[in-house]
């Protein structure tokens, strides 16, 4: 009788599997593609130390949002202090000017008879001329 041979007739000329898988089967490419792999995870993880730091500061995997929203926060609250100083500054202002209104003397009356209206705003004015000091250019100045 004759032996069965345990691998398949194969044409003339053609390589058998076994003969292909050889190279891949043996130990010295399962070491280079383990030391490849380690190595790989070792410079990414490397490379993103600073990430993780943030995501877990921030205890999210989306930080720059978080970022983004703390420093709005910051600069909004920057701008409130900004205008609160600006706004006390304003009230001292208009607290000086009126006690110095108030402690110049009373201008006599000037002759209103046979005046046009322009000539008695003339004459009722100072030579001063007064800055604006309302609130609403408090706005205008911080845009």
């Amino acid at each position: 009788m004759e032996q069965k041979n345990s691998k398949p007739n194969l044409e003339s000329g053609a390589i058998h599997p076994d003969e292909l898988m050889r190279n891949v089967s043996d130990s010295r490419m399962g070491n280079a593609l383990m030391i490849a792999i380690i190595v790989h995870v070792v410079l990414v993880g490397a490379t993103s130390i600073g990430f993780i730091a943030q995501c877990v500061q921030y205890g999210t995997l989306y930080p720059k949002q978080a970022i983004k929203v703390e420093r709005e926060e910051k600069a909004a609250a920057a701008k409130a202090a900004k205008t609160a100083e600006l706004r006390e500054a304003m009230k001292q202002k208009q607290a000086a000017a009126e006690a110095a209104a108030a402690s110049q003397p009373a201008r006599p009356a000037a002759n209103v008879r046979g005046q046009s209206a322009i000539e008695r705003a003339v004459t009722e004015t100072s030579d001063e001329r007064p800055e604006d000091a309302s609130l609403d250019s408090l706005d205008d100045m911080l845009r």
